[in-house]
């Protein structure tokens, strides 16, 4: 029939303003990021009951950064590669083989032009966050290769760009490896999402 119907939902004081879902590949967990732009973010998992489809937190750790906006779990299933938007920090999670529990970040990726240091600029509202949000970098998602799960592609809605890094999941580190420009110079084009095609090399 097309209907949807609710099943559960999580009290509004457990999970502020989730900003992104992910569900495991093989398991019953999925995986909630908080979203906002004035303290650092944080990412859950989450069991789901396979029969009644109610959802129980089972761990809250630190995103990393602020402004948590995408989640991405690698081909081994063993780390958590996630996206802050506002300052633009890339980070790596590792998940708990056991249970799918996500742990304390063990990598931390910021752009060089934000550095260690945080944000200077910080939004008063959304017309002035749209004002802003072509001035630096703001990193909006992050999908692996689906050859060999090891290049990681950023679509940087802030800095026009889609930058590429070579995801290490032995260190669990991201290297940069270069960029490519988002759309035709001489406009701005803001770059969200990527998806790769299921079948094509596109």
């Amino acid at each position: 029939t097309g209907a949807m119907t609710l099943l559960h939902q999580m009290p509004a004081e457990k999970m502020d303003n989730p900003g992104f879902l992910r569900y495991h590949p093989t398991r019953n967990v999925l995986y909630s990021c908080t979203e906002s732009i004035t303290r650092t973010d944080e990412v859950s998992s989450l069991n789901v009951d396979g029969r009644t489809g109610r959802l129980s937190m089972t761990s809250t750790v630190l995103s990393g950064g602020a402004s948590a906006c995408y989640l991405t779990v690698d081909r081994h299933m063993e780390n958590m590669l996630c996206v802050n938007y506002w300052n633009s920090a890339l980070t790596v999670l590792p998940l708990d083989q056991d249970t799918g529990k996500v742990g304390e970040a063990i990598f931390t990726h910021v752009p060089e032009s934000l550095g260690s240091k945080p944000k200077t600029k910080q939004a008063v509202n959304r017309q002035d966050h749209l004002n802003d949000r072509q001035s630096e970098p703001h990193a909006h998602a992050i999908v692996l290769d689906p050859v060999l799960g090891r290049v990681a592609y950023v679509p940087d809605l802030g800095m026009d760009l889609v930058r590429q890094f070579v995801y290490n999941p032995d260190t669990h580190a991201l290297t940069e490896a270069g960029s490519l420009p988002s759309g035709p110079s001489g406009c701005q084009h803001g770059p969200r999402y990527i998806c790769f095609h299921p079948t094509l090399k596109i």
